[in-house]
């Protein structure tokens, strides 16, 4: 998929520059903080899409197809949506139940990642508590981490939370390893690009797949 394509070539451009950190270096005064109040908003707002999943839908132009609409699995039920999903046993991999509540998995790992990625970059940020080593394996963890995100619509119930808990984790620590390694401003905003580009695609492709499952359905093809 291009999409992959062009991540895997992102996290290459970075680990380049990492391994040649002596020539792009540029910080400032304070530029920590500009770096760790950016990625702080990039989470904040994965958090509040979270919440308002038809907010984030908006953004990126994606709507419900008619398909979903007549539906003879759900056009009759008390909800359409259950877990932020079409209410049918064809998304229930994407469900999981705590206490009798039902929950998106992925939303629910997003939302964990969320929340220990913003406690991380407050602790290295912030308040400057070390975090990793400056070894540059790490990043091939956090990009890893991310990239095994992508493909997180492949996983059901508790292990695409976990999956997609990693994704948000590795943008932390591919965040903090260029910080750590590179010291400089202009490679940190590289990588918040990279890392907001990844969540796009994340979202992008989520969608197409839960599009391409039902237009694939029965249910729809009869309604």
């Amino acid at each position: 998929m291009i999409s992959v394509c062009f991540s895997v070539i992102g996290f290459a451009i970075l680990f380049f520059l990492l391994t040649q950190a002596n020539a792009y270096q540029g910080n400032f005064p304070n530029s920590s903080l500009l770096v760790g109040l950016l990625y702080s908003i990039v989470c904040v707002l994965g958090v509040a899409a979270v919440f308002q999943p038809k907010n984030c839908q908006r953004v990126f132009a994606l709507k419900e197809q008619d398909n979903f609409q007549r539906c003879e699995f759900i056009k009759n039920s008390e909800s359409m949506v259950k877990g932020h999903h079409p209410n049918c046993g064809t998304f229930e991999g994407n469900r999981i139940k705590i206490h009798g509540t039902v929950f998106c998995s992925a939303c629910a790992g997003l939302l964990l990642g969320g929340i220990f990625s913003l406690v991380g970059t407050a602790l290295w940020f912030f308040l400057k508590v070390p975090l990793f080593a400056a070894d540059l394996r790490f990043l091939l963890l956090g990009g890893g981490a991310m990239l095994l995100g992508l493909a997180q619509f492949i996983f059901r119930g508790y292990l695409k939370l976990i999956v997609n808990a990693l994704f948000v984790v590795g943008s932390l620590i591919t965040l903090v390893i260029a910080d750590l390694v590179g010291k400089s401003l202009y490679i940190d905003l590289y990588a918040i690009g990279l890392i907001v580009f990844l969540l796009m695609m994340r979202i992008l492709i989520s969608e197409w797949n839960n599009r391409r499952v039902c237009l694939e359905c029965e249910g729809s093809k009869s309604g």
